[in-house]
């Protein structure tokens, strides 16, 4: 069964591609990220802590790949991908079928009025500022705030252009980050989109659902999620994120929280060079999103620091330095255990 989807697959994708080189309404689109990266703990596993991206150490490798085809007219969209790379492997890990980390993208969607759209299927989180594509953000990794809250989604969404500056997105869902459901509960969730001005973006997004699996006891979480980007200037930009959640058995009145705090600026050289930085405060002590493996939670603060090279508008360079320091001794270091963690990480990017 999974050998004749896979096959459905790549014979949709290379249909897809056939029909738009006749100027049809499909398209096809491929992507290539490729890295080195160098973990200072030098985990005996090759497997990196608290990552998804750029997840092992010492070893060249792909961090993500797929091919994507796309369909859209006035009253019809979808897209299908297959995807590969230690980044799906580490980031599906929890799904319940191997199979599923082949699915990069796979809905259907029909406009209900103008400017409204309704898809159904599995497509990329409602929340956040960092995206799945590495040549999309000022920095190579990502932030915890992004690794830890969904990059997919699977349920109903629905998209509303009010107008040229506000977009409003709610979603239904299985739940978080879920393709195969774990519980009877579905999940609920929404963005709000404002472009105040050229400069400046403002974003909120939540979700409510119950976290709790068919074997445990329900949990529920309320996630918070804002931003704030400025374009100060063609070559300088900020971003201000913050999230915060809570999350209590639906049984007792103990409430757990935890929340992010992040920083990513970004200065363009010249049309080839930038640097961009990213600073995290993060405070996971009761281990709701991060999980340690100790009796201590993730508490601390994240820096990294990026130089760019702009090869082309669908290419790009970067060398990434990056610290992790925290209160508890949560990394293994060899046989040893460290209340830090130092990366070196090298990456080359192309998007076709």
């Amino acid at each position: 069964m999974k050998i004749n989807l896979l096959t459905f697959f790549f014979l949709l994708l290379f249909s897809n591609w056939a029909l738009a080189q006749e100027g049809s309404d499909f398209s096809w689109s491929a992507y290539l990220d490729t890295y080195f990266g160098y973990d200072f703990n030098k985990p005996r596993s090759h497997d990196r802590q608290y990552s998804n991206m750029a997840a092992r150490h010492n070893e060249f490798n792909i961090n993500h790949a797929y091919f994507l085809g796309a369909f859209e007219n006035e009253n019809i969209r979808s897209e299908i991908g297959v995807q590969f790379g230690t980044y799906p492997d580490f980031n599906y890990a929890a799904e319940p079928s191997d199979f599923y980390r082949l699915i990069y993208k796979a809905y259907a969607g029909a406009k209900l009025t103008e400017g409204v759209w309704l898809d159904v299927g599995m497509f990329p989180g409602h929340t956040g500022y960092e995206s799945v594509e590495s040549l999309d953000n000022e920095i190579y990794t990502r932030a915890l705030s992004t690794e830890y809250t969904p990059y997919y989604e699977t349920g109903v969404r629905i998209t509303a252009e009010l107008s040229e500056k506000v977009t409003l997105t709610g979603v239904v869902l299985n739940g978080w980050q879920n393709i195969g459901e774990t519980n009877k509960s579905k999940a609920f969730g929404m963005n709000f989109n404002y472009q105040l001005s050229d400069a400046v973006e403002l974003n909120y997004g939540n979700y409510f659902g119950d976290e709790g699996t068919r074997f445990t006891s329900s949990k529920y979480r309320v996630y918070n999620h804002f931003y704030i980007k400025h374009q100060t200037s063609e070559k300088f930009h900020y971003m201000l994120g913050f999230d915060h959640a809570s999350q209590e058995p639906l049984s007792s009145n103990l409430t757990e929280t935890f929340y992010f705090l992040t920083i990513i600026a970004q200065y363009r050289f010249s049309e080839k060079f930038s640097i961009a930085w990213r600073f995290e405060q993060v405070d996971d002590n009761s281990q709701i999103l991060i999980s340690t493996n100790t009796t201590e939670g993730f508490v601390g603060q994240v820096y990294a620091i990026n130089f760019n090279y702009h090869i082309s508008d669908n290419a790009m360079f970067r060398i990434e330095g990056k610290l992790y320091d925290t209160e508890g001794e949560i990394f293994t270091e060899g046989p040893e255990v460290s209340n830090s963690n130092q990366l070196i990480v090298g990456s080359l990017a192309v998007r076709f």
